[in-house]
């Protein structure tokens, strides 16, 4: 039996201490708005874990270091691992935000979106939308493998178009005639816009006003599909403190650098369909990650160890071969990706597949 290592990972370490501000979060006797502060915290939080300590793991897996940390764990399973436990703190997040949503409304403090809108509504946040935020968006298309630099944590647009006179854009459509474009979000708006009501206080998200009015950025386009998104960039810095040219120069070139660095997670709306989901996939070298998740009676660890197991089974004689599972991880690992189960008894499951992108070299279409 092998040794258990006497030291606990600093990276799933972290991620511990972050749940711990979670279950603040998701204790029904924490007040109310205490409850959302410490989700917004844990957002915060994941984030800057990302862009530094996940960073950070992505350098030294580029770099080929392969040494085992204290912990018993190398880049690679660090990596893995801190990505399956970030991937449920993700989960839990959002499911806590879905339960607060309807208490905060309650109470008087309500989100609302574009099918929700009255007649006075609809024409208040026009006059918003064309007098705060249409003088300050700048649709980018994409043509070709080109992406435009989005700026980091911001949430962005990306449309799908079908042209009404397809000869104007010719090179630049796909094969189903529709165009893509990105519609960037502007640092000096704010995230929040308020949306007058007679009780309470109601509040619209950027990204839901601007995709309500988005028809008025494409003229004559047709509308095919709007999904809002954002990118986080690597933050982790490399400086060279004796460098010629002194500290100050290498911490200004750092930091304007820091703008412009990896990708290290991109978060797509959930109604994002699978057309739109490549496209994001021609743009960056990492891997693409599907996950399918339901709310089942979950899987238990003694069975987790057998699942991809060929003829592995637990239905009735007769009524499986056992075979699904252990073919779909061969067809996801030829492909050079992997195939993942994380869940819980009680709580559901979800498997992910990491594939990478597709790059078409030479006339040939490479895996």
């Amino acid at each position: 039996m092998p040794e258990m290592p006497k030291f606990l990972d600093r990276e799933l370490s972290w991620l511990e201490f972050n749940q711990r501000v979670l279950d603040r979060a998701l204790d029904e006797r924490t007040p109310l708005m205490e409850r959302l502060k410490f989700l917004a915290i844990t957002g915060s939080n994941l984030d800057e874990f990302y862009r530094v300590r996940v960073g950070t793991l992505k350098i030294v897996l580029r770099r080929g270091i392969t040494r085992v940390s204290l912990s018993g764990l190398n880049p690679a399973e660090q990596l893995a691992a801190v990505q399956m436990r970030a991937a449920k703190m993700f989960t839990d997040q959002y499911a806590c935000l879905r339960e607060l949503e309807p208490l905060l409304a309650s109470e008087g403090l309500r989100r609302v979106t574009s099918e929700g809108l009255s007649g006075t509504q609809q024409r208040i946040l026009r006059q918003v939308f064309e007098k705060e935020i249409l003088s300050v968006l700048t649709p980018t298309a994409l043509v070709g493998e080109s992406f435009p630099h989005l700026p980091n944590e911001l949430v962005h647009l990306l449309v799908r178009l079908r042209p009404e006179n397809p000869r104007e854009f010719e090179g630049m459509l796909e094969e189903d005639g529709t165009r893509y474009a990105i519609v960037p979000a502007a640092h000096i708006l704010t995230r929040f816009f308020s949306v007058p009501t007679e009780q309470g206080f109601a509040y619209i998200l950027v990204e839901d006003l601007v995709k309500h009015f988005i028809s008025e950025l494409f003229p004559g386009d047709k509308i095919e599909e709007c999904v809002p998104f954002r990118c986080l960039r690597n933050a982790e810095v490399e400086l060279q403190e004796f460098s010629p040219a002194g500290l100050a120069w290498e911490m200004e070139e750092t930091l304007q650098g820091r703008s412009e660095a990896d990708w290290v997670r991109l978060e797509v709306a959930a109604e994002a369909s699978d057309t739109l989901v490549t496209v994001f996939s021609r743009f960056d070298g990492e891997k693409v990650l599907l996950e399918v998740v339901d709310t089942g009676p979950g899987v238990s660890p003694e069975l987790q160890d057998r699942i991809f197991d060929p003829f592995f089974t637990t239905k009735d004689v007769g009524q499986g071969t056992g075979l699904g599972l252990s073919v779909s991880l061969e067809l996801v690992e030829r492909n050079g990706g992997n195939l993942s189960l994380r869940s819980q008894v009680g709580r559901g499951a979800t498997f992910s597949i990491a594939l990478p992108p597709y790059v078409e070299e030479e006339g040939e279409l490479l895996e």
